[in-house]
């Protein structure tokens, strides 16, 4: 089994259970409801991958940018390790879900420009993002 799948199949499976379990100290019910929603899915996508179905890798990337996108939101309060854990956590399961789980492309393999056309585009609109960012902040 890759590194990937068993990585992301820990974290959302930490997170999946953790994170019902902060619902509960939620202070209002849309944020509890949030979260046990989000642990749910978490659980489902881990037993997915550890169970090696096909759907689950991508399912398991999709969970992981969610999680990135609302770690600050998702995190019980004053938790700030658990909000660097689930950011930096996300981020490394995003990487070895995305590589291939040799490291290797094979000559049939090989993406296509369509592919290096949208992460040129998503850097772009990713520096784009930091420049208005900083541009706001100074």
């Amino acid at each position: 089994m890759p590194f990937g799948a068993v990585f992301a199949s820990l974290l959302l499976g930490l997170v999946g259970v953790f994170l019902p379990l902060s619902a509960l100290a939620a202070a209002s019910a849309p944020t509890a409801l949030a979260r046990v929603a989000l642990g749910v899915i978490c659980l489902n996508v881990s037993i997915g991958l550890l169970r090696r179905q096909p759907w689950a890798r991508w399912g398991a990337l999709f969970v992981a940018a969610v999680l990135l996108v609302l770690h600050d939101l998702i995190a019980p309060p004053g938790g700030a390790v658990t909000k660097l854990a689930v950011l930096f956590g996300g981020v490394i399961a995003i990487f070895l879900l995305a590589v291939p789980s040799t490291g290797r492309i094979a000559a049939a393999e090989r993406p296509s420009p369509a592919g290096g056309l949208a992460v040129a585009s998503i850097v772009g609109v990713l520096a784009l993002g930091v420049a208005l960012v900083w541009g706001a902040l100074a």
